[in-house]
């Protein structure tokens, strides 16, 4: 005889049910955590891209600064040097600009010094015609010449300077001068280096006045041998 159905077994079937519960939700967490890491990921490649990203903006813009500031130096100098200045191979420093704009204020400065001399120097040049002509002309009233002069042309002229040769004596004296200053400024700075240019002038003044390349001493000379 068949066994008879004695109802259902609830521990069993309770049993059963937290069996498939658990297995439920140990699938969902590995599901979960699958999702979870897979975002992970996700991020971590993100990351790494935009690292990526921002590591070859600052390269870039880097380099544009480099090149800016590169062509600045080199405009720079090229400002300092001239426009007939061939562009330089070698790296420009900022040394090297700061020491050619020394050397143009330099250059700038001596040009302004030599100006103002060469204006002082004409303002003496004429004091010593002035003075070589009273010279003269008291030497000449001292060994009893008689000279009557009431302007520069007539003083030379009564000391016998040709009409004809020398209408504006005071042009001769001071190309003379010129030329004699030239010739011997050079000899004078290289005997006396530690001398002042003013010092250098008054010495040469006074051999001037002596010198046989002074046309008044030339002129002069002329006169007593008559």
């Amino acid at each position: 005889m068949p066994k008879k159905f004695q109802g259902v077994n609830t521990k069993a079937a309770e049993a059963r049910a937290r069996k498939a519960e658990k297995h439920t939700l140990e699938q969902q967490r590995k599901l979960q955590a699958a999702e979870d890491e897979s975002w992970r990921d996700d991020d971590k490649s993100n990351a790494r891209k935009q690292q990526r990203k921002e590591a070859l903006e600052q390269k870039r813009l880097n380099n544009v600064n480099k090149k800016k500031l590169l062509d600045d130096l080199y405009q720079a100098d090229q400002e300092l040097v001239g426009k007939s200045a061939k562009p330089s191979t070698s790296k420009v420093t900022r040394a090297d600009i700061e020491k050619l704009r020394k050397e143009e204020e330099k250059d700038k400065a001596t040009k302004q010094q030599e100006a103002a001399l060469g204006k002082k120097n004409i303002s003496t040049q004429d004091d010593l015609i002035e003075e070589n002509i009273n010279k003269a002309v008291s030497e000449s009233l001292a060994d009893g010449s008689t000279v009557e002069a009431r302007s520069v042309e007539e003083a030379i002229s009564a000391l016998g300077v040709q009409s004809d040769l020398d209408r504006h004596p005071e042009r001769r004296l001071k190309a003379s001068f010129k030329k004699y200053e030239e010739e011997y400024m050079p000899i004078l700075k290289a005997e006396n280096p530690s001398m002042r240019l003013s010092q250098l002038r008054q010495i040469l003044r006074k051999q001037w006045q002596k010198s046989p390349e002074n046309p008044l001493n030339q002129s002069h000379k002329s006169y007593n041998a008559k």
